[in-house]
């Protein structure tokens, strides 16, 4: 044999020798089962769950939201008990008893604070009461898709669960309701009449055509199409930005409002025809939030609730007049 195939066979029992030692350490690392986080977790007796969030940017605020079940369904206790959309705290329930680990990945305390599990700093803080006693879980950083790192308050063990993130644990009442305040179908809306700073502008539709006209064109005036579309668009549907309460107080602005909007609605029998009988719907849009937040206070007369939406989606109520729907 000469020098190079000594040399060649060398490596090659070397290489073996390495493949071998690696597949021994492999057989010897142990890879705990799975476990379930929360034992004995009783999802029928939770009746009341406080979500807390991390600090607001740039506001310091704090977020939080309070949940509670009246027996019949889940409500945002902390927005005058608005209702919260279908089966979306229950998924939220479900979830938590099925989360799943392999053990702790660290339990010194020096690390909560990098992975966002200690007790003043984290994404979110759930405290979840009806069972024998509260459960306190922390939910931290992601350090993939759909995991995160997680700690029950009171214990030193963080471990890493699949199948949750933050955005299924929502830290405002908007994350939980049903964000479609005002949805008036077209079809069912015959008339709208609006109130502001500069006037009035009422809003017909022709129940044949079913298209809109401003009243009180000149024959002259042709109506800008596009402008009343959007103004009767924004009329009839809103999508809040947070739920307020049930109650509403001089701070909403609703003795002066900057706008006056009626809408009125009818279920037509005969196609072509006006309803046989009509009812009205005011909305109501109050003052803007102060914090700078561009957000109005709006009050509809057949909800419970006031809400918050976005200025953006209420400003052509609050500025147009019958001025601007004519075509220039």
């Amino acid at each position: 044999m000469n020098r190079t195939n000594q040399l060649l066979l060398a490596a090659l029992v070397v290489q073996a020798v390495a493949v071998v030692g690696v597949s021994m350490g492999r057989e010897e690392v142990r890879i705990s089962a799975p476990t379930v986080l929360l034992e004995g977790f009783d999802v029928s007796k939770i009746k009341e769950i406080t979500v807390f969030g991390p600090m607001g940017i740039g506001d310091g605020e704090k977020t939080q939201v309070e949940l509670k079940h009246d027996g019949t369904q889940w409500l945002v206790a902390s927005a005058g008990d608005y209702p919260t959309e279908k089966d979306k705290v229950q998924k939220l329930l479900d979830s938590l008893k099925a989360l799943k680990t392999r053990g702790p990945v660290v339990s010194k305390s020096s690390y909560y604070k990098k992975l966002e599990v200690a007790d003043d700093k984290y994404q979110r803080k759930l405290v979840l009461k009806g069972g024998d006693k509260p459960v306190e879980l922390i939910l931290g950083s992601s350090p993939a898709y759909k995991k995160l790192h997680v700690r029950l308050a009171g214990t030193k063990d963080v471990a890493v669960v699949d199948g949750l993130s933050t955005f299924d644990v929502g830290a405002r009442g908007a994350d939980w309701v049903d964000k479609k305040y005002l949805d008036v179908d077209e079809k069912d809306l015959w008339a709208v009449k609006i109130q502001n700073k500069r006037g009035q502008t009422a809003l017909e539709k022709d129940p044949v055509s079913g298209t809109w006209t401003s009243l009180g064109l000149k024959p002259s005036e042709k109506v800008n199409k596009s402008v009343l579309d959007d103004l009767v668009r924004k009329a009839r549907s809103m999508n809040l930005e947070e739920p307020v309460g049930a109650t509403a107080n001089p701070a909403h602005g609703f003795a002066q409002p900057l706008a006056t909007i009626t809408l009125v609605t009818g279920t037509s029998t005969i196609a072509g025809t006006p309803p046989p009988k009509t009812e009205d719907v005011q909305v109501l849009v109050g003052a803007l939030e102060t914090g700078g937040k561009n957000r109005y206070f709006v009050k509809a007369s057949h909800k419970k609730h006031v809400v918050l939406v976005p200025k953006w989606a209420v400003e052509p109520l609050l500025e147009k007049a019958p001025a601007d729907l004519v075509e220039k």
